[in-house]
């Protein structure tokens, strides 16, 4: 089964980039400086050896393939002939920190996303659709099930949850 994009691997990059912010804000006197390098900013701090930069990657299809910051990375796989993202990876220098794969049903509709930390799953769940593509159910990785209701506007109308 193939995999796609989740909230941890979100956040990974969000920690990523909130930590350039964080350096940012924390440098009283530097200067900063945003570099344009093909088409793309490069946020940097003047002032400092080395500079600090995130770098974005892209694959030959303009897909984003990674983020780095020095020793921090994150990896993004997806699935063959599409733009349905399958893994997520970060990394802290060469140890794997994360690892969030998803699958997909025919067309874009998540099936199903987990989220493993050393070798553990920590987080997972799995989704059902009615014949209307509307989430229906999600089950988690604790085994407790969330089941979803609609109106006639397909609007949801409550969640209840079942351990």
């Amino acid at each position: 089964m193939a995999k796609r994009f989740s909230v941890a691997a979100s956040l990974c990059v969000f920690l990523l980039i909130a930590q350039a912010l964080t350096a940012f804000a924390s440098l009283p006197g530097a200067s900063r400086v945003l570099t344009t390098i093909f088409s793309r900013v490069l946020p940097q701090v003047a002032g400092l050896s080395p500079l600090l930069t995130h770098n974005f990657g892209y694959d030959g299809y303009g897909r984003l393939s990674g983020v780095t910051n020095g020793t921090f990375t994150a990896t993004y796989g997806y699935l063959p002939d599409s733009d349905l993202l399958a893994t997520t990876t970060c990394k802290s220098n060469t140890t794997t920190i994360l690892t969030t794969t998803r699958s997909w049903e025919t067309g874009p509709r998540l099936h199903g996303i987990a989220n493993v930390v050393g070798g553990n799953t920590v987080t997972s769940h799995e989704y059902g659709y009615d014949a209307l593509n509307r989430r229906t159910s999600a089950l988690l990785e604790d085994g407790s099930r969330w089941q979803y209701g609609y109106n006639d506007r397909n609007e949801v109308t409550g969640a209840q949850r079942f351990w």
